[in-house]
């Protein structure tokens, strides 16, 4: 799409931008649900989610404050903003800030839930 394709449309180029963003933050929360959280994690997808999280959540603050400014002319995503920097947030603290081991983990489970299905005693 060439640039004056782009001018000649409705909606602005910010506005254009705030989507292919919010839209990159989707689709990394949809990955990161199928091969991070559906199934056991590779070292090498670790370390890419690890990079791309990162760098995700400063992007969005950074569109976040911009979006922010009385003159930005796409202030209506400004709440989709904020909600996917929880997102993304909630995300790095799942996966690099929790204290608690795998073994911790288990352990856990076997003691609130004795009976239930994957906790070792199930009836």
């Amino acid at each position: 799409m060439s640039l004056q394709e782009i001018l000649s449309e409705d909606k602005s180029i910010l506005e254009k931008n705030v989507e292919f963003c919010l839209a990159i933050c989707t689709a990394f929360l949809d990955w990161q649900r199928k091969e991070l959280i559906e199934k056991e994690p590779s070292p090498a997808d670790l370390a890419k989610h690890r990079t791309n999280l990162k760098w995700l959540i400063r992007m969005t603050r950074w569109l976040q404050s911009a979006v922010s400014d009385p003159d930005y002319p796409a202030r209506q995503y400004l709440a989709e903003i904020q909600g996917r920097i929880l997102q993304l947030e909630k995300s790095w603290e799942m996966f690099y800030e929790n204290p608690m081991t795998d073994a911790e983990a288990d352990a856990l489970l076997q003691k609130v839930f004795p009976d239930a299905p994957g906790t070792g005693n199930a009836a």
